[in-house]
């Protein structure tokens, strides 16, 4: 009776652990998909400003670079590039509002991890104080990864101006970076990774509060002095390029956080070399330019003319189904956004004519898009764009078209 009584009650507790795991492991699960969700809520607000941003910015960079080939006068060339400055800061302003939502295509690089973080300290020194110390480690033959480098270098600088306010008698913050294959554990998908991983000697956060961290708009900190939004930007950096982030704090010792970024397939592209903004190049041949925006259409359309283009030009997906259908003129290549009213987008209008007219090709822009675009052959240009870049994309696009 007595070895059956103690079976009984080793069951019993073997059956309380197992309920009690099933149950914190619901919890967890419920967890992730409020802050999931969160993060998507907050994710399309931000991008739908993004968008009108960029709307207002393409057509301030348009303008601006019109002006610039409109005159000789060095006065008016000067303000006119003061502008082009500012324009250039905002643009960089309004990146950061695409940081809770989908990965945007057009913006997407593959990066040298080593360079971009110690690109990302010449930003963070600016923030932190003079008693802190940053120290950078990266492993020899680093793997490169695919990220959108505005985002990363935001994710980076949030993370140090949580452990700058975690060290207020200063300290050292250690980035360090290596390569890791994955087995699979865990809620992080098999596969090859590059582990970015920041550690202070701060003031720690309490389980309490690590709970929470990567809550949107949960802080710590007097009224006015956070938003709530480092970590949770961070954490969405990281998850939507495939990776994700892991906290590990311990009060009175530090704070260690863990960036998994996917290995990229590719190896690191080479910098642009700058275009000239002082003499327009040169296009030729018809385009169909396809815009909602009436400020963005009046501005590229003149810009596309004074280049060399021959152009056409409507204001929705379904006006430019109209447009070809009625067979006034076959154009050389269609130049369209993505996001616009009506039932066609830009990236149905590009799967229709990739359909009906195989040997147009097609180049989409976007300011911000939660769209995912899988057409092969499709080039996308970002919001706010250059009259070089746009031309010279449009000219190899024609150059290189299925005959």
């Amino acid at each position: 009776m007595a070895e059956a009584g103690t079976r009984i009650g080793h069951a019993h507790a073997e059956m309380e652990a197992r309920v009690a795991a099933a149950i914190a492991a619901t919890e967890r699960a419920q967890s992730a998909l409020l802050k999931n969700q969160k993060l998507e809520a907050l994710g399309r607000l931000t991008g739908g400003i993004a968008h009108e941003y960029n709307n207002l910015l393409q057509t301030l960079t348009t303008a601006l670079q019109l002006a610039a080939f409109s005159t000789r006068e060095e006065k008016v060339r000067s303000l006119v590039q003061t502008c082009q400055r500012t324009v250039a800061r905002a643009t960089a302003l309004t990146g950061q509002l695409g940081a809770f939502g989908r990965l945007q295509e057009a913006r997407v690089a593959t990066v040298d991890v080593c360079e971009q973080l110690h690109s990302a300290v010449q930003l963070m020194k600016g923030s932190l104080r003079n008693d802190i110390v940053v120290e950078v480690h990266c492993e020899e033959d680093l793997w490169p990864v695919t990220v959108e480098p505005l985002q990363f270098d935001v994710a980076l600088l949030n993370l140090a101006l949580n452990a700058r306010d975690a060290m207020p008698n200063g300290g050292t913050l250690r980035v360090d970076a290596s390569n890791l294959a994955h087995d699979g554990s865990g809620n992080l998908a098999r596969g090859d990774y590059v582990l970015v991983r920041m550690t202070d000697s701060g003031s720690g956060m309490t389980p309490d509060v690590m709970a929470h961290a990567l809550d949107p708009f949960f802080t710590t900190k007097p009224p006015g002095q956070g938003t709530g939004l480092g970590l949770p930007q961070a954490y969405a950096f990281a998850t939507r390029g495939g990776g994700t982030l892991v906290l590990d704090s311990i009060p009175g010792i530090g704070t260690r956080v863990d960036l998994y970024l996917a290995r990229a397939k590719g190896e690191p592209a080479l910098p642009a070399a700058p275009l000239a903004a002082t003499v327009p190049v040169r296009g030729s041949g018809t385009v169909l330019f396809v815009e909602d925006d009436a400020l963005v259409r009046e501005a590229v359309m003149r810009a596309l003319g004074e280049s060399g283009f021959d152009v056409m030009v409507a204001d929705s997906g379904e006006a430019a189904l109209r447009l070809l259908e009625s067979g006034v003129r076959t154009p050389d290549v269609v130049f369209s956004d993505i996001v616009m009213p009506g039932q066609v987008s830009g990236i149905d209008l590009a799967g229709i004519l990739q359909q009906r007219y195989p040997a147009v090709p097609v180049v989409l822009a976007t300011g911000y898009t939660e769209q995912q675009m899988s057409l092969p052959g499709v080039q996308v240009l970002a919001k706010p764009y250059t009259i070089e870049q746009l031309v010279t994309l449009l000219s190899r696009s024609t150059t290189n078209k299925v005959s």
